[in-house]
Protein backbone atom coordinates (compact mmCIF):
# COMPACT_ATOMS: atom_id res chain seq x y z
CA UNK A 1 0.00 0.00 0.00
CA UNK A 2 2.63 2.38 0.94
CA UNK A 3 3.98 1.84 -2.75
CA UNK A 4 1.09 2.58 -4.32
CA UNK A 5 0.62 5.79 -2.15
CA UNK A 6 4.15 6.78 -3.62
CA UNK A 7 3.14 5.99 -6.79
CA UNK A 8 0.53 8.41 -7.05
CA UNK A 9 2.66 11.07 -5.60
CA UNK A 10 4.77 10.82 -8.94
CA UNK A 11 2.19 10.39 -11.15
CA UNK A 12 -1.30 11.51 -10.38
CA UNK A 13 -2.09 15.18 -11.63
CA UNK A 14 -2.60 17.59 -8.26
CA UNK A 15 -4.21 17.75 -5.99
CA UNK A 16 -3.54 14.20 -5.40
CA UNK A 17 -5.89 11.91 -3.20
CA UNK A 18 -5.05 8.04 -2.06
CA UNK A 19 -7.08 6.29 0.52
CA UNK A 20 -5.99 2.98 1.66
CA UNK A 21 -6.47 0.74 5.15
CA UNK A 22 -3.07 2.25 6.53
CA UNK A 23 -2.46 5.66 4.02
CA UNK A 24 -4.93 8.27 3.40
CA UNK A 25 -4.21 11.71 1.89
CA UNK A 26 -6.01 14.20 -0.14
CA UNK A 27 -5.27 17.87 -1.95
CA UNK A 28 -1.59 17.31 -1.98
CA UNK A 29 1.09 17.84 -4.15
CA UNK A 30 4.65 16.62 -4.30
CA UNK A 31 7.56 18.18 -5.76
CA UNK A 32 10.20 17.76 -7.63
CA UNK A 33 8.44 15.16 -9.49
CA UNK A 34 10.70 11.88 -10.57
CA UNK A 35 11.59 12.27 -14.14
CA UNK A 36 11.03 8.69 -15.11
CA UNK A 37 7.50 7.86 -16.68
CA UNK A 38 6.01 6.36 -13.79
CA UNK A 39 8.44 7.12 -10.59
CA UNK A 40 11.71 5.31 -10.14
CA UNK A 41 11.96 1.46 -10.41
CA UNK A 42 11.14 -0.26 -7.13
CA UNK A 43 13.88 -2.83 -5.77
CA UNK A 44 12.34 -5.20 -3.62
CA UNK A 45 14.81 -6.71 -1.54
CA UNK A 46 15.11 -9.98 1.39
CA UNK A 47 14.97 -13.84 1.37
CA UNK A 48 11.44 -14.69 3.17
CA UNK A 49 8.34 -15.72 0.99
CA UNK A 50 6.69 -12.22 1.66
CA UNK A 51 9.73 -10.46 0.50
CA UNK A 52 9.47 -12.82 -2.59
CA UNK A 53 5.75 -11.96 -3.46
CA UNK A 54 5.82 -8.80 -2.97
CA UNK A 55 9.20 -8.35 -5.70
CA UNK A 56 6.53 -10.18 -7.96
CA UNK A 57 3.83 -8.06 -7.34
CA UNK A 58 5.08 -4.62 -6.64
CA UNK A 59 8.98 -4.93 -8.13
CA UNK A 60 10.56 -3.88 -10.98
CA UNK A 61 13.93 -5.44 -9.41
CA UNK A 62 14.65 -8.19 -6.64
CA UNK A 63 17.92 -7.26 -4.70
CA UNK A 64 19.80 -10.08 -3.19
CA UNK A 65 22.66 -8.67 -0.53
CA UNK A 66 25.95 -10.59 0.08
CA UNK A 67 23.96 -13.43 -1.39
CA UNK A 68 26.32 -16.09 -2.61
CA UNK A 69 25.19 -18.03 -6.74
CA UNK A 70 23.82 -21.33 -4.57
CA UNK A 71 21.76 -18.80 -2.55
CA UNK A 72 20.68 -16.78 -5.29
CA UNK A 73 19.44 -20.23 -7.84
CA UNK A 74 17.38 -21.06 -4.36
CA UNK A 75 15.89 -17.04 -4.20
CA UNK A 76 15.03 -17.16 -8.09
CA UNK A 77 13.16 -20.81 -7.42
CA UNK A 78 11.04 -18.82 -4.86
CA UNK A 79 10.33 -16.15 -6.56
CA UNK A 80 9.25 -18.75 -9.14
CA UNK A 81 6.98 -20.12 -6.97
CA UNK A 82 6.11 -16.38 -5.89
CA UNK A 83 5.14 -16.05 -9.43
CA UNK A 84 2.09 -18.72 -8.91
CA UNK A 85 0.74 -17.20 -5.84
CA UNK A 86 0.61 -13.63 -7.12
CA UNK A 87 -0.45 -11.35 -10.12
CA UNK A 88 1.83 -9.48 -11.77
CA UNK A 89 1.21 -6.42 -13.52
CA UNK A 90 1.93 -6.59 -17.06
CA UNK A 91 3.47 -2.90 -16.93
CA UNK A 92 6.32 -3.76 -14.30
CA UNK A 93 7.42 -6.05 -17.37
CA UNK A 94 9.81 -8.95 -16.40
CA UNK A 95 11.35 -8.87 -12.47
CA UNK A 96 14.91 -8.26 -12.78
CA UNK A 97 17.91 -9.85 -10.52
CA UNK A 98 20.66 -7.76 -9.09
CA UNK A 99 22.57 -9.43 -6.60
CA UNK A 100 25.79 -8.03 -4.56
CA UNK A 101 28.17 -10.62 -3.88
CA UNK A 102 29.45 -11.17 -0.08
CA UNK A 103 33.41 -11.11 -1.35
CA UNK A 104 35.34 -9.66 -4.19
CA UNK A 105 34.03 -10.54 -7.60
CA UNK A 106 36.14 -12.95 -9.84
CA UNK A 107 35.35 -14.43 -13.52
CA UNK A 108 34.09 -17.33 -12.24
CA UNK A 109 31.33 -16.00 -10.03
CA UNK A 110 30.14 -13.35 -12.92
CA UNK A 111 29.62 -16.86 -14.53
CA UNK A 112 28.17 -18.65 -11.64
CA UNK A 113 25.82 -15.62 -11.50
CA UNK A 114 25.12 -15.45 -15.06
CA UNK A 115 24.39 -19.52 -14.96
CA UNK A 116 21.45 -18.55 -12.42
CA UNK A 117 19.96 -15.78 -14.13
CA UNK A 118 21.44 -12.69 -12.25
CA UNK A 119 20.75 -9.24 -14.72
CA UNK A 120 23.07 -7.25 -11.95
CA UNK A 121 25.86 -7.33 -10.01
CA UNK A 122 26.42 -4.41 -7.27
CA UNK A 123 29.98 -5.00 -5.60
CA UNK A 124 30.75 -3.29 -2.32
CA UNK A 125 34.08 -1.06 -2.72
CA UNK A 126 36.29 -2.14 -0.17
CA UNK A 127 39.98 -1.63 1.01
CA UNK A 128 42.02 -0.19 3.40
CA UNK A 129 42.53 2.78 1.70
CA UNK A 130 41.79 4.89 -1.26
CA UNK A 131 44.04 3.46 -3.76
CA UNK A 132 42.87 -0.37 -3.00
CA UNK A 133 39.56 0.71 -3.05
CA UNK A 134 39.98 2.37 -6.55
CA UNK A 135 42.54 -0.80 -7.37
CA UNK A 136 39.62 -3.30 -6.28
CA UNK A 137 36.84 -1.46 -8.19
CA UNK A 138 39.15 -1.57 -11.37
CA UNK A 139 39.58 -5.29 -11.09
CA UNK A 140 35.99 -5.88 -10.61
CA UNK A 141 34.99 -3.56 -13.20
CA UNK A 142 36.65 -5.21 -15.93
CA UNK A 143 35.06 -8.40 -14.92
CA UNK A 144 31.75 -7.23 -16.10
Amino acid sequence: EYLDAMHALWTQPAPISFSGPRVQFSGVDANPRPLQHGGPQIVVGGHAAPAFRRAVARGHQWYGFYRSPEQVGQDIAALSTAAGQVERPAHLGRLGITVTPSGPLTAEMVDAYAAVGVDRIVTMPGGKSLQATIDRMTTEAALV
